[in-house]
């Protein structure tokens, strides 16, 4: 399913168990005898929904249209497989081939061919005995993303569908029935638009005269919510009051006919082919399951045929068979569908020669110059944070160089609250920079506070990726809703941004102080009432602006557009077009009349051969309506990143997600246009600009900084946006220095300021160890002009063979790998750069990719950003998320050189430009650094750079290259607060496995803890919601994390500090946690610190929600979190637990599958001693990966061999086996009594060495 920004709007979730009353007579006796549904309804057979989805996935997956192999893995492993066609292709006659096996003549079915190679829809016609031209579709897409097999998304919609043929073939249907499975749902880079197949049949089918009485769409229905009572859940979408009708079948089946399963209804939530029908006035309905609330493994590797619920799928396939034919029932005029009169034949709409009405266009007379209002802050102050006029998260701001810039990702709602303005207002302000990957930078009107938008708001949002503004508001009892359709418009650098909300409910939104839209609100409650005015960013980090202003205005006209009468050329009527690569639509408002309110009527850029919606005459209410077309989009969409993708509901980044009930702000959306898609997985790292002259010498750890600190922060996705479980690549940041020093080998952090020590600094004048490259060129690409072959797989399509070299032919996200040869742990890569497009974000070379055809599971992007000038190396994998590397390398690399990179088996990653060396940073934080695997290349928005003879292989035992060292120059910062150390270029070896003692066996290593109690230790006074440090080098304690300064009043009694600094906390009690709102004890926030130290601050958001995963009773809360080597999440609980896959109790560890469904009992703590005693239950775990050691605490006095303690003692397993039959050897790690611990129990625990 292709899925935008959406709010969450107006859902309503029936969580109560209905009755199902069974009377003498039989399951359905409370039915009338003569109704026929419960005899189809039992016909709907799960074996057969098994075996279709099954093929579809396994034989087909991912089903595309440039891809000719499926995967043979849930890793995204492409087979030996070659087809003569694409999937998408094969798949198409697969399914033609179950309709004719059902015995379906070949003139009912349709393989309707798609414009440019988009693929086949595939349906079949049952012609209705009372209504043949009146159509009642049941439909789901078969197509996938390209980096998923496509088990939910959408196998399991489509073998509903196809099922539904099967069993209602010989149904006598009133009304003509279509079973239609759609291509070119999913976004793709070729057509540039989603729902490309639907929108396409709609336009057809109303070229062709046809009724649709109702679209009735199946998408992801196979996963279900564990929340509900009854598991199950189909959460179904609608646009309209008679589709608003249709919705409420689907809650009046479950009790007519006995389906158990949860529902729920919303106003247009979910983004499928429903907006193909709704596009066009139409009336549609969307089956989406449980996706709303649990999505694992959406658009990501993991969606196998596994993942698939399939009672789920049954029970939806049932409703939509039920309402399907209680439709068929209706008499005709039982729908609230127009009748569309269309001329012409898509896809080449050819104008008519009636006249048409005056073509109003994008030049508004307004009814006062914009802005009539001052400005109210300039920011032109030291650079500091905002200061006492504003409210809300201002953390998430600081003034810099004048101007206010966002400095968090994330949602950023902040307000003026100097004074609240009247009905009539107005807010600006200008978008000095357009930070990378926003995706949303709004203004707030009439909030009804002045610190949150809870109680209610107006946002205005505009939406870079897709180049238009929306109107949302917010309302309590209302949720989230958008007013009108987008309004297309582009800002840039220096515009200024403007909008202004009135008495009447209309809201006008301005560029540079022209109207380019309007929209009217009277739908939400206060829009007659006054309010404070304020910003509203999501994902926006990087943004700068200036100059904000607003207030109240006097008695204002309202503002008309002016309309121009009619040129010598005619209007065309309304020809349905298909979206095309080019065809981006523009907002022209209607001439209003004495008593209207103008709305848009998008209109084709192209006035020679587009078709535009002729302009209705005004109804008996003077109100024009909008009819558009819907605008196809000309933006690339990003891949999906929780820096650009996020979405505010919060559902943690793992394979469970079940939003709160926390109202979410709004998020960017778009239809029909392709956006980007959030995911579950970290995101990269966005741009950041902090020049520096010298490096800080890392003897004093610090928090991270602008320069080096990827904002991978994911930001938890909203109920209305599914996001994508693919991360994007990093991009590169942009840090200019005149003499880049890596970090150095010193790697303890103190307590003290420290001199600079005799560490020597690697300098940019190595020398190297070897010639470079060591081994030869792969492909010179001297061949056919075409596709890329078969010896590439990943993201080929983004790139083309054109005149014996390689252009990377796309925008966004493509990464490739030569899949002919894992390469061993010393390997390099190379290619030259013949023609470098200067506006590229990233050039990069990928090593040791864990897989041969996408990034998710682990890679080396070394990246070369040509309007930086530098070079980074970052890292990826699914428990770090994307990690930069040391500080960028700067570079200039032009036209015809080499870009070449070497991965070694010790962790050293060495750059070189033309064969030279240039930079060497250490990668050994990440876990596959030992590893070989696969090189390629990794291009970010690098469409029209041209590549040539690409190289790479093993190498031979090189020696290390070295750097010439210079003295350190740069004074230390001191710090109070120990952090978890910065990667360092030269790795620093683990100690070996501690003897049996009572004292850390290694220097440098630091210990973070927290107490179930309150107290003092080294001088430090703590409580339950605090984490401690104790570092062994220095024997001295300080505060990590301060919970009562971001509003932790209880015992944080689990917690695990994530490698890019970020927070996983659990907390012994339900509390409310931020914005968050209510926070359970099974749950998992993440905080990301701004802060640390006796003065915390930061901003939470979603990992975990324990119920989503089955830890639903008292004893299942969480009070240890660790991660297997594979990045796998570990817990223990506070007592047993019993949940899919795994029971134990408080003395064991469990693991959370890879593919989110159910546990595996990781660690059995009754196999090595520990008793089944409330004392002995596991309250805190730590693992060392590299030296294999699970270190522990107990929640009291325990013994097992060789050791004994209690609660404030830390001890450590090395284990011989684990899992069901766990053994290992025990050692004393640290007595808390000999470092003033005495009398605490250590409820958390994580260790930095």
């Amino acid at each position: 399913m292709y899925r935008h920004l959406n709010k969450q709007v107006g859902v309503v979730l029936v969580v109560a168990l209905f009755m199902i009353v069974f009377l003498s007579g039989g399951k359905y006796a409370s039915v009338q005898a003569d109704d026929p549904i419960p005899d189809y309804i039992n016909q709907v057979n799960s074996a057969n929904l098994v075996a279709v989805a099954s093929d579809l996935v396994t034989l087909y997956g991912p089903r595309r249209e440039d891809n000719f192999r499926p995967f043979i893995n849930a890793n995204c492993t492409y087979g030996s497989t070659v087809y003569p066609k694409s999937t998408i292709e094969m798949s198409a006659d697969y399914i033609k081939a179950r309709f004719e096996a059902m015995g379906y003549p070949p003139e009912a079915i349709t393989m309707e061919q798609l414009p440019g190679g988009a693929g086949h829809n595939v349906y079949v016609t049952k012609v209705g005995s009372a209504y043949p031209n009146v159509y009642i579709e049941f439909s789901g897409h078969y197509d996938t993303v390209p980096e998923s097999p496509g088990g939910n998304d959408n196998a399991s919609g489509t073998t509903a569908v196809i099922e539904l043929a099967r069993v209602l073939k010989d149904y006598p249907n009133r009304y003509s029935m279509r079973f239609i499975l759609w291509a070119a749902e999913e976004y793709s880079v070729q057509r540039g638009s989603a729902y490309y197949g639907s929108t396409y049949h709609v336009q057809q089918a109303l070229a062709r005269g046809e009724q649709i009485k109702a679209g009735l769409v199946m998408d992801h229905i196979g996963w279900p919510y564990p929340g509900d009572p009854t598991g199950y859940m189909n959460q179904v979408s609608y646009n309209g009051a008679e589709a608003q009708r249709i919705a409420n079948l689907f809650n009046q089946v479950r009790s007519d006919y006995g389906i158990v399963i949860g529902f729920g209804m919303d106003a247009g939530v979910q983004n499928s082919d429903e907006h193909s029908y709704w596009d066009y006035g139409l009336t549609a309905v969307s089956s989406g399951g449980g996706w709303l609330y649990y999505r694992p493994h959406y658009h990501s590797c993991g969606d196998t045929v596994s993942n698939i619920d399939f009672t789920n799928v049954l029970r939806v396939t049932q409703q939509n068979l039920a309402v399907g034919l209680k439709l068929d029932t209706e008499v005709a005029g039982a729908t609230s569908t127009p009748t569309h009169t269309v001329t012409g034949t898509p896809p080449t709409p050819i104008p008519t020669n009636t006249p048409g009405p005056s073509t109003p266009t994008n030049t508004p007379i307004p009814g006062m110059e914009f802005p009539s209002t001052g400005e109210i802050d300039n920011f032109n102050q030291p650079d500091e944070s905002l200061g006492g006029n504003w409210s809300g998260i201002v953390a998430g701001y600081s003034i810099t160089s004048n101007q206010l810039r966002v400095s968090n990702s994330g949602e950023q709602d902040i307000y003026w609250n100097g004074s609240s303005f009247g009905a009539d207002q107005e807010a600006f302000v200008t978008i000095s920079t357009i930070g990378v990957g926003s995706v949303e930078i709004g203004l707030a009107l009439k909030s009804q506070s002045s610190s949150s938008y809870s109680p209610g708001l107006i946002d205005v949002l505009y939406d870079p990726g897709s180049q238009q503004v929306q109107v949302w508001t917010f309302h309590s009892t209302q949720g989230w809703i958008q007013h009108g359709s987008h309004i297309p418009a582009t800002f840039i650098n220096g515009d200024q941004f403007g909008v202004r909300a009135r008495a009447n409910g209309q809201v006008e939104v301005y560029k540079n102080g022209s109207l380019i839209g309007s929209r009217t609100v009277t739908a939400w409650p206060y829009y007659t009432q006054g309010g404070y005015i304020g910003l509203f960013m999501l994902s926006a980090s990087g943004t700068v602006l200036d100059n904000f202003g607003g207030g109240m205005m006097g008695t204002l006209p309202t503002s008309t557009p002016s309309p121009i009468p009619p040129t010598t050329t005619s209007m065309p009527t309304e020809t349905p077009i298909p979206p095309t690569a080019t065809n981006s639509s523009t907002n022209t408002p209607l001439p209003p009349t004495a008593t209207s309110t103008p709305t848009e009527t998008p209109i084709p850029p192209t006035a020679t051969n587009t078709p535009t919606n002729t302009p209705l005459p005004p109804t008996a209410t003077s109100t024009p309506t909008e009819t558009p077309i819907p605008p196809t989009p000309t933006n690339t969409p990003l891949p999906p990143t929780a820096t650009s993708t996020p979405t505010e509901t919060p559902i943690p980044p793992t394979a469970t997600n079940t939003p709160t009930n926390t109202p979410l702000p709004p998020t960017a959306t778009s239809t029909p246009t392709a956006t980007n898609t959030p995911t579950n997985t970290p995101l990269p790292p966005t741009a950041t600009s902090t020049p520096t002259a010298t490096n800080t010498p890392t003897n004093t750890p610090l928090p991270p900084t602008a320069t080096s600190t990827p904002t991978e922060t994911p930001i938890p996705p909203t109920a209305t946006n599914t996001p994508t479980n693919t991360p994007l690549p990093p991009t590169a940041t942009s840090t200019p220095t005149e003499t880049p020093v890596p970090p150095t080998a010193t790697n303890t952090p103190t307590n003290t300021p420290l001199p600079p020590t005799a560490t020597s600094t690697p300098t940019n004048t190595p020398t190297p160890g070897s010639d470079f490259p060591a081994t030869g060129i792969l492909d010179d690409f001297n061949r056919a002009n075409g596709i890329l072959g078969n010896n590439w797989s990943g993201k080929t399509a983004g790139y083309a063979i054109a005149a014996n070299q390689l252009i990377v032919s796309s925008t966004g996200e493509q990464d490739v790998y030569w899949n002919s040869s894992l390469l061993g742990a010393d390997q390099e890569v190379f290619v030259t750069l013949t023609a470098i497009n200067l506006n590229s974000t990233e050039i990069g070379l990928g090593l040791k990719s864990q897989s041969s055809s996408s990034f998710a599971p682990g890679i080396i992007d070394v990246l070369y950003n040509p309007a930086g000038n530098l070079v980074q190396v970052w890292t990826y994998q699914s428990s770090q998320g994307w990690v930069q590397r040391g500080a960028s390398i700067p570079v200039t690399f032009v036209n015809g050189d080499q870009f070449g990179a070497r991965a070694k088996a010790n962790g050293q990653v060495e750059v070189y430009r033309n064969g030279t060396l240039i930079g060497v940073r250490d990668v050994t934080a990440w876990s596959y650094f030992t590893q070989g695997g696969y090189i390629g290349l990794f291009m970010y928005s690098a469409n029209n750079t041209v590549l040539d003879n690409f190289g790479g292989g093993t190498m031979d035992a090189l020696p290390t290259a070295t750097a010439s060292p210079t003295p350190l120059t740069a004074s230390p910062t001191p710090t109070q607060t120990p952090l978890p150390p910065t990667p360092t270029s030269t790795s620093i070896p683990l100690s070996p496995t501690p003897a049996p003692t009572s004292t850390p066996t290694s220097s440098g290593e630091v210990i973070y803890v927290s107490s179930t109690n309150n107290g003092t230790v080294g001088g430090v006074a703590f409580n339950d919601e605090d984490i401690l440090a104790y570092d062994t080098a220095t024997g001295l304690w300080s505060m990590y994390f301060d919970g009562s300064d971001v509003g932790i009043t209880g015992d944080v009694n689990a917690f695990y500090v994530l490698p890019d600094g970020d927070l996983l906390l659990s907390l012994d009690a339900a509390a409310t946690v931020g914005s968050l709102g209510s926070v359970d004890d099974s749950d998992i926030v993440r905080f990301t610190p701004t802060s640390l130290g006796d003065n915390t601050s930061g901003t939470f958001s979603w990992y975990l929600v324990g119920a989503s995963v089955g830890l639903t009773t008292n004893n299942e809360d969480i009070d240890a979190i660790d991660f297997t080597a594979d990045g796998r999440l570990v817990v223990s609980t506070i007592g047993a637990f019993s949940v899919t896959g795994a029971s134990g109790s408080g003395e064991d560890l469990m693991a959370l599958n890879a593919n989110g469904n159910g546990w595996t009992l990781y660690f059995d703590g009754s196999d090595v001693g520990l008793s089944n005693t409330t004392s002995e239950w596991i309250n805190g775990g730590w693992t060392d990966h590299v030296a294999n050691q699970i270190y522990l605490t107990t929640a009291g006095t325990f013994s097992v061999t060789g050791v004994s303690g209690n609660g404030a003692d830390i001890f450590i397993c090395t284990p011989i086996t684990l899992g069901a039959t766990t053994s290992c050897t025990f050692s004393s790690y640290w007595i808390g009594s000999a470092y003033g611990f005495t009398g605490q129990v250590v409820d958390g625990l994580h260790i930095v060495k």
